[in-house]
């Protein structure tokens, strides 16, 4: 008796295996090829959609977005680890169709759309069977204006009304248990001492400019403890 062996690697085979063999048919990187795929990179403000006829050829946004959503969701954020894994990682090497872009090349691609790849989805959900029907993808910050569309085009591929959820309990749920764990997890001390700053600033005159900056502090405080306590709890 003994041990499950692998292959030999200098062994040539006789029928070689495609990359497309190693992706399952329900492994998420498809997801991501073809929801990329499918979006209007060039209306969602993405530069260099269409390739320059002169100097040499760049890679393709649709490549490199593929690149950064996967790193997104499999928490790698660096430019040199996303380097890494488009040379050892077998969904990568998939995704990328054997591409291998350096580590500035993506971190140049980050920087110069970093308001393109903040967009908003809008998405339609059958609730029977779970399935996506209509999605919608846009760099517009706020959702007014953007729930008709998908509500339209749901109903008619399913004939049936709609009720929009995903894409709203932003507003309406996520931001406010942010900002109440963020002041949940400000010290006793510390939050009385804030308590008390800001009843004795109250007993005093206030001109609107400064009501502008003590408002601008406490977001900028609110959003710093929740990067900070991003970063310890889920290391990204």
């Amino acid at each position: 008796m003994t041990h499950i062996t692998g292959h030999d690697r200098s062994q040539m085979l006789l029928l070689p295996e495609a990359v497309d063999d190693y992706v399952g048919a329900e492994n998420p990187v498809r997801f991501i090829d073809a929801f990329v795929d499918g979006m209007d990179l060039a209306a969602a403000g993405f530069a260099r959609t269409a390739p320059s006829a002169t100097g040499r050829p760049g890679y393709a946004p649709a490549d490199l977005l593929k690149l950064y959503i996967y790193g997104y969701l499999n928490r790698v954020r660096s430019s040199r680890r996303l380097e890494v894994e488009t040379h050892r990682n077998v969904e990568v090497i998939w995704l990328l169709r054997h591409l291998k872009p350096d580590f500035k090349t993506i971190a140049d691609f980050r920087s110069a759309t970093r308001v393109a790849v903040g967009y908003n989805a809008q998405i339609a959900v059958d609730a029977r069977y779970k399935l996506i029907v209509d999605q919608q993808v846009t760099n517009q910050v706020l959702d007014m204006g953007l729930l008709a569309p998908s509500a339209v085009a749901a109903k008619e591929v399913l004939g049936v009304e709609t009720i929009a959820v995903v894409g709203y309990l932003d507003d309406l749920v996520i931001v406010p248990l942010g900002i109440m764990l963020a002041v949940k997890l400000v010290p006793t001390p510390l939050m009385a001492e804030f308590r008390a700053a800001v009843a004795e600033r109250e007993s005093r005159p206030v001109s609107r400019a400064g009501l502008a900056v003590i408002v601008a502090v406490s977001w900028l405080t609110i959003a710093g403890l929740l990067w900070f306590f991003r970063q310890r709890l889920f290391g990204v």
